[in-house]
């Protein structure tokens, strides 16, 4: 087949949608499938008889950025010819589209308060960036614009279900993958001790590790809130990545036992030198890291509103929370963990969950939806070649 792959930024080093791309084009290229590659920003290394094609998008003000991706892209794809198009990021058009971090309205309401009250929706309508996705959203899901749906998860499906009256047959759910070689407790281990050290963490401590940006969204105020009520001072909480420190500035009293790791291009060093992980988010499609989480057999406290949480089995592999926001109840499943036996029995089912979860079985999965498409189109290419 000869497929194109539409993503704004394409970068192995970088988690989320980059990785899952670049991943995927090396899948798809061991295949012997003729890929190209639409961005607007590469980085990092990529592998050889990958084809780039540059898409211009205006740097320097985040509605145009987003709305002349999508623009410039659709007219470059237009000119070519394809089996498949397959499209990553905010674009509508392509063949198949990932859906890849749910509803855009729906991230609003659940991670501003204000976003469901009448004032905060006239402010979404009127505000340019907004307004930019929202519209790319509606124009996206359109039935006339796409042919197949993926989702990562049933919640960002019923979302896009819910609010654009897509038919819920018109997408597939393929949930995330995890290196589990990458990230394997005996690969692991020889870094916990360096890395607990260069993060000043005694043998006693028990580290809880929180991955991600966008502290808002991902709950991170209500985990040191968590943190603060559990008043146990071997517990140290942490944080890698980026973001507004502004959203936890008045959480003084348990600060110093926060960790602020910043960002890192080797995240399983942070996995190898945790006892417990933690994704208490407002809103997440999925949330990859708690996979990775949980494939280095670390037990992870997960909040019912990230689309991760639907791999899991609370009590088994994980702890569920139904309100992240719920600090008393966010604090009590984070208590349970600090018993190092408990830890240790639900890390190693949490391992055995994750290994269910392989980039092979996702590709295989995929390559279903793209066979489905072929057909929609009349072609009798073949997927998996």
């Amino acid at each position: 087949m000869k497929v194109a792959l539409v993503v704004y930024q394409y970068d192995e080093r970088k988690g989320g949608v980059e990785a899952y791309v670049a991943n995927f084009s090396r899948r798809l290229l061991a295949h012997g499938h003729e890929v190209h590659v639409y961005c607007a920003k590469r980085g990092g290394e990529a592998p050889a008889g990958l084809v780039f094609h540059d898409v211009p998008a205006t740097k320097f003000w985040s509605p145009l950025r987003v709305l002349s991706f999508a623009r410039n892209s659709a007219e470059m794809l237009r000119r070519e010819s394809y089996d498949i198009i397959h499209g990553f990021s905010r674009t509508y058009f392509q063949d198949i589209y990932r859906i890849g971090g749910g509803c855009h309205a729906e991230y609003l309401r659940r991670t501003y308060a204000w976003a469901a009250t009448p004032w905060g929706r006239a402010f979404t309508a009127l505000n340019p960036r907004h307004r930019a996705i929202i519209s790319l959203e509606r124009k996206r899901f359109d039935r006339k614009n796409y042919k197949r749906l993926t989702a990562i998860s049933e919640l960002a499906k019923n979302e896009i279900v819910g609010e654009f009256d897509v038919p819920p047959e018109d997408i597939t759910v393929i949930y995330n993958a995890v290196d589990a070689d990458r990230f394997s407790p005996e690969r692991l281990r020889p870094l916990r001790g360096k890395t607990r050290e260069r993060l000043g963490l005694a043998r006693e401590d028990i580290a809880l590790l929180f991955v991600g940006t966008g502290w808002r969204r991902k709950g991170l105020r209500g985990l040191v809130d968590a943190v603060a009520a559990l008043k146990n001072p071997k517990l140290k909480l942490v944080v890698v990545g980026g973001g507004d420190r502004s959203t936890i500035a008045d959480a003084s009293k348990v600060l110093e036992s926060v960790i602020f790791a910043g960002y890192s291009a080797h995240v399983e060093e942070f996995y190898a030198s945790a006892d417990i992980f933690a994704l208490p988010s407002l809103h997440d499609a999925f949330g990859t890291v708690a996979l990775e989480a949980m494939a280095s057999s670390l037990p992870v406290v997960c909040s019912r509103l990230a689309g991760a949480s639907e791999i899991m089995t609370d009590g088994e592999d994980s702890l569920l929370v139904d309100d992240p926001r719920d600090v008393k109840a966010l604090a009590s499943k984070i208590g349970i963990l600090l018993d190092e036996s408990k830890r240790a029995e639900m890390g190693k089912r949490a391992r055995k969950t994750a290994e269910r979860y392989s980039y092979e079985k996702n590709y295989e999965r995929t390559m279903d939806v793209y066979e489905q498409v072929l057909r929609m189109k009349g072609m009798t290419g073949n997927a998996r070649r």
